[in-house]
């Protein structure tokens, strides 16, 4: 694979986070502090290191937050060649952690979700790659940061 697809691939994953991270702030369990319904605003930047280059990105969006919002991850869970292992501190901070492989590629990411009623700050970090080919590897280090702007979705509810 070329440079170009495996950032392609790195942005990706990195940007599959941003829903799991909506997921962890919806769901009460373990002492996490669930999210307000209502709208969000949700900042993520970062950046791909990966053949000696690194490539920042960032994204901004406004996401709609139901009561009770299922799950609406776009990363693995846990099925087919992935595991997951996630934990919650003390003091409510949820650790998250998953490794996966396939045709003599793997992905192993980490990260932690804060939350507060109106607010939610996560970092995430992703190396994916072929360890035969280590000038292919590719980590990737998310900051995603989410507040709520209004009780209200207006026209972004649907």
């Amino acid at each position: 694979m070329h440079l170009k697809g495996y950032l392609k691939l790195a942005t990706a994953v990195s940007l599959a986070a941003l829903p799991f991270t909506i997921w962890a702030g919806t769901v009460d369990t373990h002492g996490v502090t669930g999210l307000e319904p209502g709208l969000w605003s949700m900042h993520e930047q970062g950046v791909v290191h990966v053949m000696g280059t690194r490539h920042p990105f960032e994204k901004q969006l406004q996401q709609c937050l139901h009561k009770g919002q299922g799950v609406k991850a776009t990363i693995p869970s846990g099925k087919g060649h992935c595991t997951t292992h996630e934990r919650t501190d003390h003091k409510g901070v949820m650790h998250w952690t998953m490794a996966c492989a396939e045709s003599g590629v793997t992905m192993h990411g980490k990260g932690s979700v804060r939350t507060s009623a109106h607010a939610f700050t996560s970092q995430w970090q992703w190396v994916s790659g072929n360890p035969a080919a280590p000038q292919y590897v590719a980590t990737t280090d998310t900051t995603i940061q989410g507040h709520r702007i209004s009780a209200r979705c207006g026209a972004i509810g649907h």
